[in-house]
């Protein structure tokens, strides 16, 4: 019958002669996800983590795979790692300064208007130059306001803050001014945790799997995580305390929207 299919699904009659009435219901094809390219800031934590959420099938979308591109010079930039296409700072562009490298890792990005998603930490606020550079944060976010194709993933101080929020009895509105202070804070809730400090060797541990799987991907931890994340989604007054580091008085993540993709 081609592209139909009987299923048995909802008998609504009988008839006289007892026979039951199938209904007849075209097969639906599931709709393709979308496909993003993802641009890092870091090379371990971030793309670990991404795909051991991508292994627990937790994403609502497709990692752009690298393919041959006809812009040797544009695909070159990039580099696979566990089947994910990064933009790894410690690989690429690393002498250059986070947001800038952001600007020109969208720019390389090959393709008409390619998904992208940017996962970056906002620490460097307290390190040289700090108000020069989350000036050029929020340059980057006014410049890309209007292109849905891309999503900014930032964590301040940085994405440790996004684990924290998993957990139950955490005081989402302390601050935590360097990722130092947050890792201490994970700590408390998990020991072995003090070994993230050293990301390479403890993103290749068969802990850290089960730490994302039985901690991170657990439903009711993401969806504490996601909730108190939303709850600082307020950019605006984000921006104006963060952009100043003198008065930054503000924890955030916007890891949540990676779950709110469609």
């Amino acid at each position: 019958m081609g592209q139909m299919e009987f299923l048995q699904y909802n008998i609504n009659n009988l008839s006289r002669s007892g026979e039951k009435d199938v209904m007849l219901v075209e097969h639906q094809e599931p709709i393709p996800l979308r496909e993003f390219y993802l641009i890092v800031e870091g090379e371990n934590t971030e793309r670990f983590y991404i795909n051991y959420l991508k292994g627990k099938n937790k994403l609502p979308f497709e990692i752009k795979t690298f393919e041959k591109d006809a812009d040797e010079e544009k695909a070159n930039k990039w580099k696979i790692i566990d089947g994910i296409k990064c933009l790894c700072g410690g690989n690429y562009l690393q002498k250059i300064d986070t947001i800038e490298k952001i600007n020109k890792g969208i720019a390389s990005v090959p393709g008409m208007r390619p998904n992208i998603i940017c996962i970056f930490d906002l620490d460097i606020c307290f390190k040289k130059d700090g108000e020069t550079k989350h000036q050029q944060y929020k340059d980057l976010l006014k410049k890309y306001k209007a292109y849905d194709n891309i999503i900014f993933c930032a964590s301040m101080p940085s994405i440790e803050y996004w684990f924290l929020l998993h957990y139950e009895g955490v005081d989402v509105n302390k601050f935590y001014k360097t990722c130092t202070s947050v890792i201490k804070a994970l700590e408390k809730n998990d020991s072995e945790l003090s070994k993230i400090k050293k990301a390479k060797t403890f993103w290749n541990t068969e802990y850290s799997k089960n730490w994302v799987k039985d901690v991170l991907c657990e439903d009711s931890n993401l969806n504490r995580a996601i909730t108190r994340a939303k709850m600082k989604a307020n950019k605006e007054e984000r921006l104006d305390k963060v952009s100043n580091p003198e008065q930054c008085n503000i924890s955030y993540s916007d890891m949540y929207k990676l779950f709110e993709i469609k």
